[in-house]
């Protein structure tokens, strides 16, 4: 309800509802003590701040009826690039705005795919797969090395040597004329790793299978 009513107050409506007389416009203050520092100060310049809009508007308003001039009364909002002239207050365009997240030294956009990959190594973990396939052959020479994060214990022996049957088997299926094929044995190893930990954890962790070309 709040959002819909800051929302109809963007667009110039008056809301009337059943607490607006006792809205306080800024958070600090309600609208008798906002008048009586209006009254005290006699700005010729207002600009509301701290609140929802409609608040702010109110604020504004407010400040019209005790004497500021329409003009020289403005709601700015997060982002507006404000103007103080000798024909009152403007709204002249917009500067970038919002939360800026740190990373490292990196100061700036942090891409979504980033955010959830963080989010779901937080939440599920990670699983690297190593082996090692001589390119004309096709024979396994090194591996399967199987290294976990954040998802289970190293010495818990049981689901580490469960883990590591279930990529030999799959790795030994793949016939040796297809292991050239890495994109195909990465796909077979992810698949493996992660109804593994579906049906014995429940869990989805990020798999990361590495082919060392021997």
């Amino acid at each position: 309800m709040s959002n819909l009513i800051n929302r109809l107050s963007r667009l110039g409506a008056k809301v009337l509802y059943r607490p607006i007389a006792f809205t306080h416009a800024s958070g600090h203050a309600f609208r008798d003590e906002l008048a009586l520092l209006h009254n005290l100060v006699k700005p010729k310049h207002f600009i509301p701040i701290h609140g929802e809009y409609r608040h702010l508007n109110l604020h504004a308003e407010l400040a019209v009826r005790l004497g500021v001039e329409a003009g020289r009364s403005q709601v700015v909002v997060d982002g507006n690039l404000a103007q103080l002239d000798e024909d009152g207050l403007q709204v002249i365009g917009q500067v970038e705005h919002g939360k800026i997240l740190i990373d490292g030294k990196g100061v700036g956009e942090i891409d979504f795919a980033t955010l959830h990959d963080r989010r779901h190594l937080s939440a599920n973990g990670m699983v690297m797969i190593v082996v090692g396939i001589n390119e004309s052959s096709g024979e396994i020479v090194y591996g399967p090395e199987i290294t976990t994060k954040g998802l289970i214990a190293d010495e818990n022996e049981i689901i580490m040597d469960e883990l590591y049957g279930a990529v030999a088997v799959v790795l030994e299926a793949i016939p040796t004329a297809e292991r050239s094929d890495w994109i195909e044995v990465k796909a077979v190893l992810r698949r493996a790793v992660k109804k593994y930990f579906r049906t014995t954890l429940d869990k989805k962790p990020i798999i990361l299978p590495v082919i060392i070309e021997l």
